[in-house]
């Protein structure tokens, strides 16, 4: 059986290069000069909303919710949690994010309802390249061949995944959560039993 394309998005020329996207039951949100959402709900085919933003590098979108989590670079940063130049995000839960700057080596946790971070997890020694979470634990891929678990509730680093490529952006959980994949531009792909290292 030859392999067909469910649906395909026209991006606007105005986005430039997009950055990353993130697919739900209906929308495909997409990250580039601006954050786009377009929709694939057969109801409603092809309908966009842009959110002229600045260029942003990530976007999330929370399970069975209408929030969005946008890494933008922002110099003012005023209208955003945390501001500035963020690189990686991650919901830990409908109101507990995560963010990384593009600069550095540390992970601020945020509550919904704050403007300024409950934890800064320190730890890794590169630039944090991806930001994912399952059960209450934060996942950090870095330029310095790790992957950090964090307790979230807490901000203790629980376990060090070492030996990554430098370029390791992807972090990816097998169906039951039960197993890590990280991988990036190397072609180099680890599986890790996470909760038992």
């Amino acid at each position: 059986m030859e392999p067909s394309c469910a649906f395909q998005l026209e991006v606007s020329p105005k986005l430039a290069m997009v950055y990353g996207f993130t697919l739900t039951e209906k929308y495909l949100i997409a990250a580039a000069q601006r954050c786009v959402v377009y929709s694939h709900d057969t109801l409603r085919p092809g309908k966009q909303a842009e959110f002229d933003i600045g260029l942003n590098w990530e976007v999330k979108c929370y399970p069975e919710s209408t929030l969005l989590l946008v890494a933008t670079w922002d110099a003012a940063g005023k209208d955003f949690i945390g501001g500035g130049m963020a690189n990686s995000v991650a919901f830990i839960n409908k109101s507990q994010y995560a963010s990384s700057s593009t600069y550095g080596s540390e992970i601020l946790l945020w509550q919904r309802e704050k403007q300024e971070p409950t934890h800064t997890l320190q730890g890794h020694t590169g630039r944090i390249n991806r930001l994912e979470s399952m059960e209450s634990m934060l996942f950090s891929a870095s330029e310095d061949g790790t992957v950090r678990i964090w307790n979230a509730t807490s901000g203790e680093c629980i376990q060090v995944l070492e030996r990554h490529p430098e370029d390791t952006s992807i972090l990816k959980f097998s169906p039951d959560g039960s197993l890590l994949r990280a991988g990036g531009g190397t072609g180099q792909v680890r599986i890790w039993d996470w909760k038992n290292g």
